[in-house]
């Protein structure tokens, strides 16, 4: 028996190793430096508390350790390297539970809560200056609050379909000091909190060494909100000149859909604009179903279609990061990233 069981982990694991080092660059636009401004923030976030530094007992994160985290990420998206493990490029592959197609260089960190947004719950719209700061007014009448309004630029962002009203700050901070502040001056009512993910299936963790940085990004799948069942991960090192270098990819082998050899057909799915804060348009040949989904896999909105070309009302949504996934008359399935302004 137990010369059975490292072999049935032989067949279940899988390890990839290329160490190709590619010149890179760590800047982009703005488009792009801002799909990853919330992850570096994260990434320094973490750093931080590993190294029990004492930033970790403050709500400033520093500038500078921000940005050797986004070069890095940056670097890693403008490289171009291919894990060895690719199915569609780019370490792309389609999700076993059908819930889109990435990419590593699309894994967002959902380790951590968010350090620009938070939540405001048991508002009473009755008491004055609770109503005045789900409605943008300032001052509120609350000078405490006011106070930690101005100094984090706290301000409304919207209401969810839970009676949540979501409120964004000036820049990233570690939020667990401002939510801790917040409920000691309102006792609890109305409460604030920020947003954490429960069971990942996206992450990014770092290191930095002498002369660079580790990027580790994962994916999982399998009853997430318990911790996932499987994982995969795909291994880069980001060295100070911006060139950058795909080490390795291990963990439980990808599933791979049939719907994968399709997709190498499939036409591009187009959105503009994206960003996109009110109106946005799709185009794709034979369009038949559009689905909004968010980064932790929600299907938010399903929309039938019989046309090139679909326009879609996303002023309700929060901003963030969102997945669209577009179905033609053939059954091809298109995806790609939207950012909601």
């Amino acid at each position: 028996m137990k010369s059975i069981i490292p072999a049935l982990l032989l067949l279940c694991l899988t390890t990839s190793s290329f160490s190709q080092r590619v010149q890179s660059s760590c800047t982009a636009p703005d488009s792009i430096v801002s799909l990853y401004a919330d992850d570096a923030a994260k990434l320094a976030l973490a750093h931080l508390y590993e190294k029990n530094t004492s930033y970790s007992d403050s709500t400033d994160i520093p500038q500078s350790l921000q940005d050797t985290f986004l070069r890095s990420l940056i670097a890693v998206y403008n490289s171009g390297l291919k894990a060895t493990d690719t199915i569609l490029g780019r370490a792309r592959f389609v999700a076993p539970d059908g819930y889109g197609i990435y990419e590593t260089i699309f894994i967002h960190n959902e380790s951590y809560s968010s350090c620009n947004r938070l939540s405001i719950d048991y508002v009473d719209t009755t008491v004055h200056w609770e109503n005045n700061l789900i409605h943008g007014v300032n001052p509120t009448g609350n000078m405490m609050i006011d106070s930690m309004v101005t100094t984090y630029g706290i301000r409304f962002d919207s209401v969810d379909q839970y009676n949540h009203y979501w409120f964004h700050t000036s820049k990233f901070y570690n939020m667990t000091f401002i939510v801790e502040r917040w409920n000691e001056i309102t006792s609890g009512y109305p409460n604030a909190s920020y947003l954490m993910a429960i069971g990942p299936r996206f992450t990014i963790s770092a290191h930095i060494n002498d002369s660079s940085v580790s990027l580790l990004y994962k994916y999982g799948w399998g009853d997430c909100p318990s911790g996932c069942i499987s994982w995969h991960a795909w291994s880069y090192t980001v060295f100070n000149d911006c060139s950058v270098q795909y080490d390795s990819s291990f963990g439980v082998t990808l599933p791979v859909s049939a719907v994968s050899t399709e997709l190498t057909k499939a036409k591009q799915l187009v959105i503009s604009p994206n960003p996109g804060s009110q109106q946005i348009t799709m185009r794709l040949e034979l369009l038949t179903k559009i689905e909004i989904i968010d980064v932790t896999g929600n299907i938010l909105q399903a929309i039938q279609s019989n046309s090139d070309q679909e326009e879609i009302d996303v002023s309700v949504l929060p901003k963030g990061i969102y997945f669209i996934r577009a179905t033609d008359k053939k059954g091809n399935i298109s995806a790609a990233k939207f950012i909601k302004e």
